[in-house]
């Protein structure tokens, strides 16, 4: 079987600050998860796992359709880094040999689009490091593709910890995909206000 890569979206978040379920907040007649989880698939890069966790039954039912896998993180109050753990443990149950890089997405980046997906994935294919990790303004993170080499480190962490720890731990092996819109997530009804008013 040969290598691949797994794409892995992070969703079960409470969206406390928003109020409601950002998940399923209408970004151009589209609930947001399910548009990015649509981006994953258009993108063609391999499978698609998505996490959920707060709230649910509504989101899943946002997404049950789609050609993805779903992994649900019953102890998504413990942080971030329990959603990574569930989605690598069921990446790596399912495709046990496959794998030799994962892509992690989060679902509250509403700008995200399967070409940058795609020229993510040409850098880690040209540049042959260990991480390729977005860059907007001054921050390194998501989305960000983490080689199996890492994926270790991935399952180690604790918390609140997410993706960011483990590029923060690894810059010497990381090469930047330049991601303006990624400065674009939406936490608060401002955000969502502000991005809404836009387009």
């Amino acid at each position: 079987m040969s290598s691949m890569l797994a794409i892995l979206i992070l969703a079960a978040g409470q969206s406390r600050r928003m109020g409601r379920p950002k998940q399923l907040l209408p970004i151009h007649g589209k609930p947001m998860l399910r548009r990015i989880c649509q981006e994953a698939i258009l993108a063609k890069l391999g499978p698609v796992t998505c996490v959920l966790g707060a709230f649910y039954p509504q989101i899943l039912a946002s997404i049950a359709d789609l050609p993805l896998q779903i992994a649900e993180n019953q102890d998504w109050k413990a942080g971030m880094s329990t959603s990574i753990k569930k989605g690598m443990e069921s990446i790596l149950q399912t495709y046990p040999e496959q794998v030799e890089a994962v892509l992690i997405l989060v679902g509250d980046q509403p700008e995200l689009r399967a070409q940058s997906l795609q020229a993510l994935f040409q850098i880690y294919q040209e540049e042959k490091t260990s991480i390729v990790a977005s860059q907007y303004g001054e921050t390194l993170g998501v989305p960000a593709l983490f080689e199996k080499a890492l994926f270790p480190q991935l399952l180690s962490l604790e918390g609140a910890a997410g993706a960011r720890k483990i590029i923060r731990n690894n810059l010497s092996c990381l090469s930047p995909y330049i991601f303006p819109q990624g400065a674009h997530d939406l936490d608060t009804p401002e955000d969502y206000q502000n991005f809404i008013g836009q387009g």
